[in-house]
Parts: C-alpha cells; structure tokens; sequence
C-alpha cells in the first residue's frame, strides 16, 4: 500500500515551501527518519524525513518548487510496487484544464540565466531576494549577497548559492572607508 508524502506545515504561519533539493531518488529505498528532502520556508531550511519504510516510488514535486502545505510531494510504497500517477491539487478558484486520465507532469523548473541572476535576485524594488539561511551564511563569510547569482524561484539567492561563492572564494563584500 503507498503512502502520500505531503509538504508539511513547519510553523502556524506556514501556507506553502520551496522544495530545495530532493536527498533521495526515486526508486531509492528510505528507512524511517531518513532524510529524503530539504525544504524551504520563509524562515528556515528544514530537512524533511521519512516517517515510514519503503521505496520513493514517485517524486511529484520539482526541485525549486513551490508547494502548498498538504499538497503531495512524494509517494511511498513497497519494493516492486507500482504507484498510480498522483494528481497535485488545483489552486482554490483556479478553473480545471487538465485531463484527469492523463499523468500530471512536474511543473518546468524556471531557469534564470547566471549573467541575469543578481538583477533577478534585486527586481524587487531593489531588495535582494534571499532565503533567511542564506542571508545569514552570506553575512558570516562577508559575501556581498547581491553580488550572487539567485538558483531559486525568481532568481531567489539559495544556501546552495551562498556554499557555491563560498567554495569559489569569490564575491567577497567590499569594504569602504
């Protein structure tokens, strides 16, 4: 029998996250309290585990995806077991397009090219759009956050994009007098 993983609700507040990056694959077999996800909210990035035995037998939600909480991400099921096509759930008053016989495909990832990733991440009124974990990772190794290219929905600055200008020794903030 599969079991439904859903995006959960990590605060009271929490009305959707970003699903980061999936830790397992499907058809890899997880044990409970594995890490199988890393996702993101506005405050923090979590990672989520598995809470039962099995095997990833259908990964729904993208990398950099944003999902409503209680909306399935991933189906787990029994080695050998074969997971019907999950359908996600349609925005509330958004009209029905799709045909319910055919599988739902993952929404495509939105590419932001590298060259257009520090304007992406400042398009808003000239804030830079960063997570709160990279804010605070950019800060700490003196990175000037917007000076880095944004990985995420929108061109949104990552922790991932924060490691990666960290592991290159780059983009190091200025100092003026």
């Amino acid at each position: 029998m599969s079991i439904e993983i859903t995006m959960p609700q990590m605060g009271a507040d929490m009305t959707e996250g970003i699903l980061v990056r999936w830790v397992k694959a499907q058809g890899d077999h997880v044990g409970r309290g594995e890490i199988i996800a890393e996702i993101e909210t506005d405050k923090a990035t979590v990672e989520l585990e598995a809470f039962e035995e099995g095997v990833l037998l259908q990964l729904v939600a993208a990398e950099g995806e944003t999902v409503p909480v209680g909306d399935v991400i991933a189906v787990l099921g029994s080695p050998g077991e074969a997971s019907a096509p999950v359908q996600r759930k349609e925005p509330t008053g958004a009209p029905t397009r799709r045909d319910s016989s055919k599988p739902v495909e993952a929404a495509p990832e939105e590419r932001v090219p590298v060259s257009a990733g520090a304007e992406a991440a400042e398009a808003d009124g000239g804030r830079v759009r960063i997570s709160p974990v990279a804010r605070r990772m950019a800060s700490e190794s003196g990175i000037d956050a917007s000076s880095l290219p944004g990985s995420g929905p929108g061109g949104r600055i990552l922790r991932r994009d924060v490691e990666a200008a960290i592991a290159a020794g780059t983009a190091r903030a200025e100092v003026r007098p």
